[in-house]
């Protein structure tokens, strides 16, 4: 029951679902691109959809609905939805500036928004309603807040 049934490069991500039981695997599904991906980052909201943040430099990561459409720097963060069967992408997008960009902390809210923590050391980091509006230091954190589509 894979959305990606096989691996495109030297380093792939994925996702497995174990049944209730412990006794088997609902699916199992690579998630990547042709070069390294690395998820770390996972959570799960009410309905049983994934949400999955981590880095990658694969220029072709597989993307959906997204707010940026292309890797910008040498590893970009990435933020994946995965339907509740595993067998569908529901969102995928890059976002990153051109340097290295990466998240490591996912976390959701009762509202369904999304939150991510992670690293920068890109100027030029997507940034809105900021508190730090530049970058200050070598690399910073981010701490990201994706809202429920209508919101």
């Amino acid at each position: 029951n894979a959305l990606q049934k096989t691996r495109k490069g030297a380093s792939e991500g994925f996702i497995s679902k174990v049944a209730p039981d412990g006794k088997s695997l609902d699916y199992s599904t690579y998630l990547g691109g042709g070069a390294w991906d690395g998820p770390e980052g996972i959570a799960v909201d009410a309905l049983g959809t994934v949400f999955v943040a981590g880095m990658t430099e694969s220029v072709d990561f597989p993307l959906k609905e997204s707010i940026q459409g292309a890797i910008h720097g040498r590893y970009d963060g990435f933020l994946s939805a995965i339907a509740p069967d595993g067998q569908k992408l529901i969102l995928s997008t890059y976002l990153g500036g051109r340097y290295e960009d990466g998240f490591g902390g996912i976390v959701l809210d009762a509202d369904g928004s999304v939150f991510l923590t992670g690293s920068t050391n890109s100027p030029d980091f997507p940034i809105r309603k900021a508190y730090q509006k530049t970058l200050a230091g070598n690399k910073d954190a981010v701490l990201l807040k994706f809202k429920r589509t209508g919101d």
